[in-house]
């Protein structure tokens, strides 16, 4: 499948007010991509626009509700005229002890209701437009899902449900032309954005720090359909 050249694509990135979503849309900004930011906080997602410059947009939307991603694209494609690449980055870390492994259920219900009903919200919105531009996706996870060890329940299942609907994506958008891939990126790290812009123009199914591919050679597996 040909590389994507960044240059005039449009590319939607969430969680991008701040952190790792900035850092790769500040990376994708840099190298010619026209870049939509989304987060939950108005003020800060307009703010983070303004940083990067006349081709970005920011929009605040919770993207655990449908209707609003649904707006949040149809908005990006009515002011920018379409969608190539989604980052799917949004995600949240319950504050809790190793040794408490099960949350309250408010807690626990929260968390995968972001970090995976929100994830695949946002990629049901915007996956009519990957498609239709032979775009790419990137559903960003954790390091922590290579060695999930002290981690809170929800938090685990998460992880381990975000890599698992980046392989059927990788499956169901390759018949299109499209692609799909897997973040295991620390948002402390500061190649965190450049590796992700990187990946993005390499169609990579699995982004990683060289450090994750040190101890973990072989942390993705891609799954193929059986017939």
């Amino acid at each position: 499948m040909p590389t994507i050249d960044l240059h005039d694509r449009v590319a939607l990135v969430t969680g991008a007010a701040r952190g790792i979503g900035f850092e790769t849309a500040t990376h994708l900004y840099a190298r010619g991509a026209r870049v939509v930011l989304v987060d939950l906080e108005p003020t800060a997602t307009v703010a983070a626009a303004t940083r990067l410059g006349g081709r970005a947009l920011g929009i605040a939307a919770d993207l655990t509700d449908a209707e609003a991603m649904e707006r949040v694209v149809a908005d990006t494609v009515a002011r920018l005229g379409h969608l190539d690449v989604l980052v799917a980055n949004a995600t949240i870390t319950p504050h809790q002890s190793p040794t408490e492994p099960v949350s309250d259920a408010e807690t626990f219900e929260r968390v995968l209701k972001v970090n995976l009903l929100g994830v695949h919200r946002t990629v049901h919105a915007a996956l009519p437009q990957v498609i239709a531009h032979r775009g790419h996706i990137v559903l960003v996870t954790s390091p922590a899902a290579l060695t999930i060890l002290g981690e809170s329940t929800p938090y685990a299942m998460s992880l381990a449900g975000i890599e698992e609907f980046a392989h059927a994506l990788q499956a169901d958008l390759s018949p299109h032309g499209a692609s799909a891939g897997v973040a295991f990126l620390d948002g402390a790290d500061p190649n965190a954005g450049a590796l992700m812009a990187d990946g993005i123009e390499q169609r990579a199914e699995c982004i990683t720090t060289p450090e994750s591919r040190a101890r973990h050679p072989n942390p993705h597996r891609v799954r193929q359909r059986a017939g």
